[in-house]
């Protein structure tokens, strides 16, 4: 996921549009009703604008579904919205993995001193060259189990 918004249908046909407004139309209102039971669970009362924004979302799925090409726009932006999310989610989350996990197990490794890989550099011998192990019979192949 190099560059994000090569993937995105920048001409989508009416199928596609259709496709993108039963999402919406089915999307939101369920994603309001879980926001709305889990704003219910913490005050005891239904909010108001989770109905809004099922409402909402079942509107303009419904207008997406019916006339595609008033759709094209909210598509776009949509698509485009989302590739930007994703590529600042993904880069945050390679960060925090290298950062909080494999920076400090090199930091650990370093201060045990640990080698896995040898590269440290011996004066007394004479080549770093290893051994390889014999491949063995080409008949164990026919015989993997």
């Amino acid at each position: 996921m190099i560059n994000p918004f090569r993937e995105i249908n920048w001409q989508p046909g009416a199928r596609e549009l259709r496709t993108f407004g039963k999402v919406i139309a089915i999307g939101f209102p369920i994603i309001a009703v879980m926001l709305g039971a889990s704003a219910r669970f913490r005050t005891h009362a239904w909010p108001v604008w989770t109905l809004w924004l099922g409402g909402i979302g079942l509107a303009a799925g419904l207008v997406c579904m019916l006339v595609p090409r008033a759709a094209r726009l909210l598509y776009l932006v949509w698509m485009a919205l989302g590739c930007c999310i994703g590529l600042v989610v993904s880069n945050v989350v390679l960060a925090a993995i290298y950062f909080l996990i494999v920076t400090p197990t090199g930091l650990a490794l370093r201060m045990l001193g640990r080698d896995p890989l040898r590269r440290r550099f011996e004066r007394g011998r004479a080549s770093y060259w290893d051994d390889a192990e014999k491949a063995g019979d080409a008949e164990r192949y026919f015989r993997q189990h």
